[in-house]
């Protein structure tokens, strides 16, 4: 029962937090199919404002929340790796594998600058898990506004 609260109350922050990420500029949009709109991505979170957004919640967190380069891309981006709580239960989130899919980074920022907090529920929650969030799986893509890397066929098979 314990257990359930705690990810019902997980849930509820993530939920909470893809809610509260930026929407679509509504004037911005043209009429027709998806293929023929064109969306406004100017309110998400681009790279470079992602590594200092990550260091202003993990030293508003005083250390609960730690803040890494995990890896770097191929165009030598960093790909930052955030984790909280000490929980026996690890739980894995990552956005923008595809780098047009924008929610997911915001989303999980909100859920890190929430876990990162004194408020009982954050401290509840770190205590049952440990949360391992990569915010940017693919850094290109993402400043590219589109699904694929941009990567040639050549560097892909070399």
């Amino acid at each position: 029962m314990k257990n359930r609260k705690v990810i019902s109350t997980l849930g509820v922050a993530v939920l909470s937090a893809s809610l509260a990420a930026p929407a679509f500029a509504a004037n911005e949009t043209s009429p027709g199919t998806p293929i023929q709109q064109t969306y406004s991505v100017s309110g998400f979170t681009d790279h470079a404002e992602l590594g200092k957004k990550l260091e202003q919640i993990a030293s508003d967190s005083q250390g609960k929340v730690k803040v890494e380069v995990a890896g770097y891309s191929n165009r030598h981006r960093e790909i930052y790796k955030a984790t909280v709580g000490t929980g026996d239960k690890v739980v894995f989130i990552q956005s923008e594998i595809h780098g047009n899919e924008k929610t997911g980074t915001d989303a999980i920022l909100n859920i890190l600058k929430f876990l990162g907090t004194n408020s009982p529920e954050a401290e509840k929650i770190r205590k049952e898990i440990t949360l391992v969030a990569l915010p940017k799986m693919n850094p290109e893509a993402a400043e590219l506004n589109r699904r694929g890397n941009d990567m040639t066929w050549a560097e892909v098979v070399d």
